[in-house]
């Protein structure tokens, strides 16, 4: 296998101005050796969907997991997942469907999402207003769709290829995907508050030399949340990702994934799962199965993309000698364009003995569960590379999953910073740089300004 270097590049932006019963007690009182194995998929489980199993190799974190699954023997003979066995990862990489939602939690703005959450028919739904009581805070992902549909919303405008023979070929979109997926409308008030519409994700198609009508899956999402006080909805800054994969097909016997609510086996607390999760497709949709594929050698995307004007601070990428311009276009939306060449990602995890783990590690110091451990109770613990404190926490998880990676693929990513940054480089409005890194975990804000040297710091973490 070819050795891999652990890299980070700081670039800089160039922008031109112009009704339910919920159960009593902490959440982190649930069995996690009865939900263990199972909750992640519920939505399968419930409808009987069966999961399809590809003969390609995997190309995401829940495909390897899939084909790597531990297992053992229950009472009647039959194999099952051993439920001692826990899946860990730290990845950019978004393994599992982009649907368009609004949600609430128990938990509050800042704090690692609750476990218990409900999916709301609308912004309007009772259950989800303000005045129910019942929540601390409401999340919007809104999935960036196709400019040429939707033009007054978070979308990507136009997408092509700087080819090896410096030749230049445009995609145009071609598939969305899902296909009829329940969208809803955008929201802001006079000073930019709210949300964009929710769409569905597309796939372009581009007439690449020796390789026509190659496809590339261009999908992503703007989560804003809104913290529940005084019977009110405050909404914060807005964050995103966005990543452009290009993909292949094979037919399979599978269905368009969708969100729905369930209830936590042993307890009647509202949960949101996936209905049809397919671990073998990087994406799928009624009939079809997408695995991820190779980039043109030696090119150059550059995709362009309405985003909040709300969005601040420094860029997070996985991406080679990345150059980014934001240029206003109206009192919501600017328009950002990101070119560059597609990057390694190394991707750190396994399967672990769960109860060999130190429970701290599950744990915030209030004792509530962190990212980690709300995971845990769903059978996967996942953290995103760029989230808060997933340096420290990968760290700490190192020694339990060694220093080889896991999957190791081609990526073109990138996504905001997640905290605020008090430097001197970021204390003005709109987008000023990109981090390019290939890390399993870095730094959620902006380079730290060293006064020393005069230049910017940044930490990345990951395996060999």
């Amino acid at each position: 296998m070819k050795k891999s270097s652990l890299v980070a590049a700081i670039f800089l932006v160039a922008t031109f101005i112009n009704p339910l019963a919920f159960a009593d007690g902490p959440q982190n009182s649930l069995n996690v050796n009865q939900v263990n194995s199972k909750d992640l998929m519920q939505g399968n489980d419930y409808y009987g969907i069966r999961t399809f199993q590809t003969t390609q190799k995997p190309d995401s974190i829940l495909g390897w997991f899939q084909q790597n699954l531990p297992t053992v023997k229950n009472q009647y003979g039959e194999s099952q997942k051993d439920p001692s066995k826990l899946g860990v990862s730290f990845s950019s990489e978004l393994p599992m469907a982009l649907l368009s939602s609004i949600r609430v939690f128990t938990s509050k703005v800042g704090e690692s999402d609750s476990a218990i959450n409900y999916l709301c028919s609308s912004i309007d739904d009772p259950t989800c207003s303000p005045k129910s009581g019942k929540f601390k805070s409401l999340r919007v992902d809104s999935v960036i769709g196709n400019c040429l549909r939707n033009p007054d919303s978070a979308c990507v405008e136009s997408i092509s290829f700087a080819l090896s023979d410096k030749s230049v070929v445009k995609a145009k979109p071609v598939i969305e995907i899902p296909a009829g997926t329940k969208t809803f409308a955008g929201q802001f008030d006079s000073e930019g508050k709210g949300f964009p519409p929710g769409l569905s994700s597309w796939i372009w198609e581009a007439d690449v030399p020796g390789a026509p009508k190659s496809r590339f899956l261009a999908r992503g999402t703007v989560t804003t949340y809104a913290q529940i006080d005084n019977n009110s909805l405050d909404f914060q800054r807005p964050t995103f990702n966005f990543e452009l994969v290009p993909v292949t097909s094979e037919v399979a016997p599978v269905i368009a994934p969708r969100l729905e609510n369930f209830k936590y086996k042993n307890s009647s607390d509202p949960v949101v799962r996936q209905v049809s999760i397919q671990p073998s497709c990087l994406a799928h949709d009624t009939n079809i199965c997408y695995h991820r594929a190779n980039f043109p050698q030696g090119a150059r995307a550059t995709v362009a993309l309405q985003l909040p004007n709300r969005l601040t601070g420094w860029l997070n990428g996985r991406l080679v000698k990345p150059n980014v311009t934001a240029t206003p276009m109206n009192t919501i939306y600017d328009r950002v364009i990101v070119e560059a060449a597609p990057s390694e990602n190394i991707i750190a995890g396994g399967w672990v003995e769960w109860q060999k783990i130190p429970e701290k590690l599950f744990f915030n110091d209030d004792g509530t569960p962190n990212t980690m451990g709300v995971g845990r109770l769903d059978g996967a613990a996942g953290m995103y590379s760029g989230s808060v404190g997933a340096i420290e926490e990968y760290l700490d998880w190192q020694p339990y999953l060694g220093d080889k990676a896991l999957l190791r693929e081609e990526g073109w990513t990138f996504s905001s910073t997640t905290i605020d940054s008090t430097n001197p480089c970021s204390n003005q409005s709109g987008l000023q740089g990109v981090v390019a890194a290939n890390a399993s975990a870095y730094s959620p804000g902006a380079p730290a300004f060293n006064k020393e040297t005069q230049t910017l710091d940044y930490k990345v973490a990951a395996p060999h």
